[in-house]
């Protein structure tokens, strides 16, 4: 079955896959490789590989189509077009400004729900109040990669296709981190017979090639596809599989039911993450705080964030105790709510109110401690 075509089908993509079937502990600070890995390939060879398995997002519903064309590349969170709308098209400049703002505001209020999420589960309580979300088993996969953010695992996991696109065959071949991956790709791509063959090998391969056919070679244009295929792709990230997830690139695998779910919706875009924000965390701070990466100077823009945002994860507080189900209902507010007593903490007002038609915003920060 050939899939329907995406104008990023040829990117180079990463994905963080967790096994469920692995038994994991917060205290248990080696135990990432066995439940977590990184699995990278382009899009198209992502869709392929995965198309057998059911695709469900982060509240079980399930995704029969544009699971993976949809968010890779991520576009982070989305804002609601009603709310926006109600400015004139005429006001283009205007509309865009506003945009951004809820935009931002937004992505301050999903990270602070998605961290108390994590706090909410605790392998060493087993009170049904301490452990709320429990039964989902998704606090405790978030609370184990925020837990876990600078893990880099020795190795990651490229799909290779040996077959055609018309009749592909798949299969997951491990490499060690710092690969020259675009070397690797293309080189199966062009010579179907290297797949058996280690990185080591291939790289041994590509030289002696380049040697034989430097006339030929153009580097130029080489340079130019490396960065078309790589231009989503997250490189020399210290907190790797944090800005997976805050990307929705974190999926939940079952290998016996044959099902695949996203563990959260993304906050941030992969664009955002390549050329604006890099992400890391602070243990010892309950506010988030932004560091700039200067790169002064006349030349071309380096490829790094503009900023380093440090996001504040400290232990859970001591006034936790009797307050979980509270903060449970703020981890869960949706953004609208059609009943403000069941559902008291959206962060859009009432459509046809007031602060609705003044572009007023209701809840961005926790209404707790």
């Amino acid at each position: 079955m050939t899939l329907a075509q995406n104008t990023y089908d040829d990117c180079l993509f990463q994905i963080i896959i967790i096994d469920q079937e692995k038994e994991i502990k917060l205290e248990d600070a080696t135990d990432e490789e066995d439940f977590l890995k990184i699995v990278v390939g382009k899009l198209k060879d992502i869709k392929g590989y995965y198309e057998p398995y059911a695709k469900f997002s982060p509240d079980h519903c399930h995704i029969p189509n544009f699971f993976f064309d949809d968010y890779l590349p991520s576009p982070g969170v989305k804002i609601d077009d009603e709310f926006i709308n109600q400015i004139s098209m005429e006001n283009l400049n205007l509309k865009r400004a506003e945009s951004s703002s809820v935009r931002h505001l937004l992505q301050a209020r999903k990270l602070s729900q998605l961290m108390n999420k994590a706090w909410l589960y605790d392998d060493n309580e087993d009170s049904e109040e301490t452990n709320l979300s429990k039964f989902t088993n998704l606090p405790k996969y978030i609370g184990r990669i925020f837990h876990g953010f600078n893990f880099r695992p020795e190795t990651f996991s490229l799909i290779v296709n040996k077959g055609s696109d018309e009749a592909p065959c798949y299969e997951l071949k491990p490499l060690p981190f710092g690969s020259d991956l675009y070397s690797v790709v293309t080189t199966w791509e062009n010579d179907p017979s290297c797949s058996q063959l280690t990185e080591s090998d291939l790289k041994i391969k590509e030289i002696k090639s380049d040697e034989k056919n430097d006339e030929a070679i153009d580097h130029e244009a080489r340079n130019d596809e490396q960065e078309k295929i790589s231009r989503y792709y997250l490189e020399n990230r210290n907190a790797l599989i944090l800005e997976l997830l805050l990307s929705g690139q974190a999926y939940i695998i079952d290998k016996d039911k044959k099902t695949l779910q996203r563990l959260h919706e993304p906050i941030f875009s992969t664009h955002e993450l390549i050329w604006h924000i890099e992400l890391s965390l602070s243990w010892d701070s309950y506010y988030a705080k932004t560091q700039e990466n200067a790169c002064p100077g006349f030349r071309r823009i380096k490829n790094i964030p503009q900023i380093r945002l440090y996001l504040g994860f400290p232990p859970r507080p001591g006034y936790w105790d009797g307050k979980v189900s509270k903060i449970d209902k703020w981890v869960n507010a949706k953004e609208k709510s059609d009943d403000i007593e069941q559902d008291p903490f959206p962060f859009y007002p009432p459509k046809g109110s007031s602060d609705w038609e003044n572009l007023k915003l209701w809840y961005v920060f926790p209404p707790y401690p």
